[in-house]
């Protein structure tokens, strides 16, 4: 999930490939009310995100986030306003061209109990490629004796190493833009490793030299290394 800070003026935004400003998308969707009427909400949609308004549903605009206060909204000022894009967003994945899709209970079930073929490690990993959307730290081991780690989840990639909303990015600037989506091969796994466990407390697994980043929402390192040292 990224912020971004559009430039906007009446019903356009500065797009940062044409470098003009170009009418928002606009893309209605109707939530049902039980025991009450319809809401219409309109969302307006830059090359970025949709747009966050004063506002979580005012029957003309879109989606806000509870930690986005009025206050610092109005604080960008005139011809300015947030934008987020959020990868499991429908509209966002429609913009990307994801298929994100979900893991079944029956997908499940097939990893953890019924499925003869997963008999190694690299099975495991290669059974995970089309699981959950989001992000999660599967460790794993197999009644041959492998063990093994994959992340999990659906993420873009990023022209820098900066993520999950650390600050607000210039939605103007091209190096800004989101240029695709990792594949799983992208994520941290690891098979049978050397030292012959594996420690997991959600926790950072990867080093600052992974090339993509993928999250600075993480828990500190302290109870890993603590369980690394009682294993030891």
């Amino acid at each position: 999930m990224d912020l971004f800070v559009e430039e906007v003026k009446d019903e356009a935004y500065l797009d940062p490939i044409t470098g003009k400003f170009e009418p928002f998308e606009i893309i209605e969707e109707t939530i049902k009310v039980r025991l009450g009427s319809d809401v219409i909400v309109k969302h307006r949609v830059t090359r970025n995100g949709i747009i966050m308004p004063l506002d979580s549903i005012d029957g003309s605009a879109g989606q806000a986030m509870p930690w986005i206060s009025k206050e610092a909204i109005r604080d960008l000022g005139p011809g300015k306003a947030y934008s987020m894009a959020w990868i499991l967003d429908p509209v966002i994945q429609k913009k990307m061209g994801v298929d994100a899709g979900k893991t079944t209970i029956s997908k499940q079930r097939f990893l953890a109990l019924d499925s003869p073929a997963i008999q190694t490690g690299e099975n495991f990993i290669a059974a995970l490629k089309d699981w959950s959307p989001f992000g999660l730290n599967i460790v794993f081991a197999l009644l041959s004796g492998d063990i093994g780690y994959q992340a999990t989840g659906v993420f873009p990639k990023r022209n820098h190493n900066v993520v999950q909303g650390v600050y607000a990015k210039l939605a103007s600037k091209p190096e800004n833009l989101w240029t695709g989506i990792l594949t799983s091969d992208d994520l941290p796994y690891v098979v049978n490793p050397e030292k012959g466990y594996i420690v997991n407390t959600n926790n950072r697994i990867a080093s600052h030299r992974m090339k993509h980043g993928v999250s600075h929402n993480l828990f500190f390192s302290h109870r890993a290394v603590r369980i690394s040292e009682l294993l030891e």
